[in-house]
Order: C-alpha cells, then sequence, then structure tokens
C-alpha cells in the first residue's frame, strides 16, 4: 500500500488513515495470473468468504487496449498504470462491475535511479494547478454543499492541491560479506 497518492480531500483523508493503521492493511494477498495480465488482491476474510467487498481485480492494459468514459471519450495510458476492478461475484467478470478506476504510474526510478515524470503526472500536475469552479466545501475536505449537477465535474475534473502519499521504506542494502583472511 505504499507510494500511492490520495486526494487531500474528506475521502483521501479516510483511506490514508485507513491503511496507515488496520491491523490487516499489509495482510493483503496478491496473486499474479500466469499471463502476467490480472493482479488479485484478497484482503480480510477472504480465504474463508471471497466476495466483491474483500477481492479486488486489477488488469494490465495492453498494447491495444482502448478504455472509455460514460461520455465515449478514451482514457488515456502508459505502460505501468493498472485499471482496478471489482465485480459483483469476484470470480465472475460477467456479473455485475460495481467498482473501477484507472491507477496511473505518475513517476518512477530508472535502472540508474534517476526520477522519470510521465505524461500522467504532467495530467495531475494540470489537475492540481487548474481553479476549481465548484471547490469542496466543508474546511476544504468535502463537496457535502455542492449542488448535484457540479458533483461530477467537481470530484473528477480537478485534484486537491495537496496529495497525501506514504512511501514504500528504502530497500535493505544485503548484507556485505566479509573478504576472506589468512591467518598466520
Amino acid at each position: 500500500w505504499f507510494n500511492w497518492a490520495t486526494d487531500y480531500s474528506l475521502l483521501g483523508c479516510a483511506m490514508k488513515h485507513y491503511l496507515a493503521s488496520a491491523p490487516w492493511s499489509l495482510a493483503a494477498r496478491l496473486e499474479v495470473s500466469p499471463n502476467q495480465k490480472w493482479v488479485m488482491i484478497s484482503v480480510l476474510d477472504a480465504r474463508n468468504k471471497a466476495d466483491g467487498g474483500n477481492t479486488m481485480w486489477m488488469y494490465a492494459p495492453q498494447e491495444g487496449d482502448k478504455f472509455c468514459r460514460s461520455d465515449g471519450s478514451e482514457v488515456p495510458w502508459e505502460s505501468g498504470d493498472f485499471v482496478r476492478v471489482t465485480y459483483k461475484s469476484c470470480y465472475r467478470q460477467d456479473s455485475e462491475l460495481i467498482y473501477q478506476y484507472m491507477a496511473r504510474r505518475v513517476a518512477y526510478l530508472d535502472e540508474s535511479g534517476k526520477l522519470v515524470k510521465t505524461k500522467a503526472y504532467e495530467e495531475l500536475r494540470k489537475q492540481v494547478l487548474a481553479h476549481n469552479p465548484h471547490p469542496p466545501k466543508c474546511c476544504g475536505y468535502g463537496f457535502c454543499c455542492t449542488q448535484r449537477e457540479f458533483l461530477p465535474e467537481a470530484i473528477s475534473g480537478f485534484q486537491n492541491r495537496i496529495q497525501h502519499v506514504i512511501y514504500a521504506p528504502p530497500k535493505a542494502s544485503p548484507p556485505q560479506v566479509p573478504s576472506q583472511q589468512t591467518m598466520v
């Protein structure tokens, strides 16, 4: 659950608090499909009873895949992005889709350790800096006083200028093997 950004909103803060403090937050079981296209994420009591609430899927888009919004416009994606989906009957992709979003990779470290920002970074930056004509109310955290017809634009068209991220701890260096010495 490291290296994910959430908006500085009531929902974003609640998600980060939940992921950072829940005793099961690090107990997710990840299974990757043999073709490397799907990742199943099982949490809580999924071992005993998997359902749509505790078993989620992430799909790694492949060359030629196309995703569209409800208005027909195409959703851009790059290698490293994922589509997160939850089905009502978690093992049946023909059951009702109850939740989905595109998880975008905004930056990564290349082989030499240099930070590489993606096109998604620039899109996020543009959304963060844009003026939201329907900003969050309630101390800047929620949209409870926003008129219903403005909610889709207010929530999905803009991002808060502050983003929450829980960074992964640095990788431990492998132990140094002492050089062999000859005793005389």
